[in-house]
């Protein structure tokens, strides 16, 4: 038998950062390692992902920068061409705006015959004046230079659609949305870590408990939490706020503080948690009030809990949230309408219950990662199958 007919096909999946494997990919990148030869390329700086990734895996940690900085990022783009050039993979598969550019400029200029991106989010959705026109420009560019690009919500594509910055044959959602979808045994509610989570943070039954777990950044809306959190927490004296996230925009923890030292006893900060199904199981309502989002894979893992959000009305959230459904929906950064919002949802525990259990219910229909694995597997076998034996 021809060993080129039998020899696996070589994927590089790319992300700016670690914790987006961890957290969101990496059930399904071992699931696509029986079918394919699989290496991540990954900031895993003190993460070395071994207990997330199984041993056939190739692992190699790459120094991306989630910030801008040419210097930095002209050399991450030589070293991946050289790699690239290198190693002759079939596909790249990149997530993060970071990662998919240079990852696309890289596979485009080698020749890779097969270069698919993962839209997210749109940084420059939130930015003004030519730093907005620049970014706007090379989420047009990674669209260009891609064979395929997925986007993770519907909403978010239509959005890109009519900015003109994806052309709709060359795009689609995964499944029914989402970067990863939910491992269902993972996320579930468990009444003995919500006792034993409540009992450490010194809560009862009869306490409210509000998630907020982001990165904490204006655009994930920590600075709208600190600034109208005091206004919720005197609607009821049992709303208690669990914020859990690294602090990315310095001062943001600080601010928090600051801004709700008149209700410090209601206010709980964690930093971030490798697991965030303990705090689901603690909580009774998700906060997402993010300004940008493109999905908000934390919507449906909180959901597989039996857990409400309460969120943004933006594209994004706007599928990761069903209004009235799984949960509510407010004006972005409007305080009036998010303390109206919090107040129908926090003296009425049977609409916490209704929409908890509808939320439960969706995500069990539409978000497994089994449905998401399966959607992504068959796209990339597609276009594996149209290379050459050969090749």
């Amino acid at each position: 038998m021809n060993n080129n007919t039998t020899k696996k096909k070589k994927i590089c999946i790319l992300s700016t950062v670690s914790f987006t494997i961890r957290d969101y990919l990496a059930q399904t990148i071992n699931d696509l390692s029986s079918h394919y030869d699989i290496c991540v390329l990954t900031n895993c700086e003190g993460d070395t992902l071994k207990d997330v990734l199984i041993g056939s895996v190739e692992l190699i940690h790459f120094p991306f920068k989630r910030e801008i900085s040419l210097i930095s990022d002209a050399t991450s783009l030589l070293r991946l061409l050289i790699f690239f050039r290198k190693r002759r993979f079939h596909v790249a598969f990149s997530i993060m705006p970071k990662s998919n550019l240079l990852a696309m400029l890289a596979a485009y200029v080698t020749s890779t015959p097969i270069r698919l991106n993962v839209f997210t989010a749109q940084t420059w959705v939130t930015r003004s004046g030519i730093s907005a026109k620049i970014l706007k420009q090379l989420d047009k560019l990674i669209a260009t230079l891609a064979s395929h690009s997925f986007v993770d919500s519907t909403s978010q594509r239509d959005f890109l659609l009519k900015k003109g910055i994806i052309e709709k044959k060359k795009t689609s959602v995964l499944a029914n949305g989402s970067l990863g979808g939910v491992d269902l045994n993972k996320f579930r509610r468990n009444e003995k870590v919500r006792t034993c989570m409540r009992k450490k943070s010194n809560l009862t039954d009869d306490d409210i408990v509000i998630l907020y777990m982001s990165r904490l950044t204006k655009t994930k809306g920590a600075w709208v939490v600190a600034d109208v959190f005091p206004a919720i927490a005197g609607i009821s004296k049992h709303a208690h706020l669990i914020v859990v996230g690294p602090e990315e925009e310095q001062g943001a923890r600080r601010y928090i503080k600051e801004s709700c030292s008149a209700c410090k006893s209601q206010l709980h900060i964690h930093n971030r948690t490798n697991t965030p199904e303990d705090f689901f199981s603690m909580a009774d309502i998700l906060w997402v009030p993010s300004l940008n989002e493109g999905f908000g894979l934390v919507v449906i893992n909180a959901a597989a809990s039996g857990i409400p959000s309460i969120g943004s009305n933006i594209y994004g959230l706007q599928d990761s949230i069903s209004n009235e459904e799984t949960g509510l929906l407010h004006k972005v950064a409007d305080k009036n309408d998010i303390v109206r919002t919090f107040n129908r949802i926090l003296h009425n525990q049977t609409l916490r219950l209704v929409l908890g259990n509808n939320a439960l219910e969706r995500t069990r229909q539409n978000f497994s990662k089994e449905l998401f694995t399966k959607a992504l597997i068959k796209e990339i076998n597609h276009y594996c199958n149209m290379l050459r034996k050969d090749i």
